[in-house]
């Protein structure tokens, strides 16, 4: 066997290694830092953030599809930067709503600004004085499974500061923490005797 025949073999071994590590044993994201806090354990807080996954999915409008993010690029008149543009493209492929909200889509802060303000009054999510609408996003979140979760993260929907600049990443990451705090910690399981 070749150089290249022991190099292929311990490609596929390696492969094969990582695919068996538990991700329970994968140390913490910054982000899931920053929603469990440090003192919890990793499977804890894995546990609680897959509660509110759901959340997820109800939240995304908020950032906007890939197709109201070119609709709404297009009122600006502004070209969208490459990198942002082929986020966007992985996004579509992928089907993956809010993919792109950790992208600026222009140079331009101000239209930046539009475009966010045009998603949101999109989604219906923006109310009177260019402020969130708080009342859409509780309706939004409050089917959220169960029901005690969904009250939790309905009245985070009215508490937490509402976002600069329509820039809802903060505000969402709000909804988010109030989401996971108020999944119960995980019981030990007893010893069996």
């Amino acid at each position: 066997m070749g150089v290249l025949g022991l190099l292929s073999a311990w490609v596929v071994a390696t492969g094969a290694a990582a695919a068996l590590i538990d991700p329970a044993l994968l140390p913490l994201t910054n982000e899931e830092k920053s929603l469990c806090g440090k003192k919890l354990p990793v499977a804890a807080c894995r546990m609680k953030m897959s509660k509110c996954t759901p959340l997820d999915a109800l939240l995304a409008p908020l950032l906007g599809t890939p197709q109201a993010l070119v609709s709404c690029a297009n009122t600006t008149a502004v070209p969208l930067k490459s990198d942002f543009l082929a986020s966007l493209g992985k996004a579509m492929m992928t089907g993956t709503l809010g993919m792109t909200a950790s992208k600026k889509p222009t140079d331009d802060p101000l239209a930046n600004y539009a475009i966010r303000q045009c998603i949101l009054n999109g989604t219906g999510m923006l109310g009177d004085g260019l402020l969130l609408d708080r009342a859409a996003i509780g309706a939004q979140v409050a089917d959220l499974s169960p029901p005690g979760l969904g009250a939790t993260v309905r009245l985070a929907a009215d508490t937490c500061p509402e976002p600069l600049d329509l820039n809802i990443k903060e505000y969402l990451k709000c909804l988010k923490k109030a989401c996971v705090a108020s999944v119960p910690d995980p019981t030990p399981a007893l010893p069996s005797a």
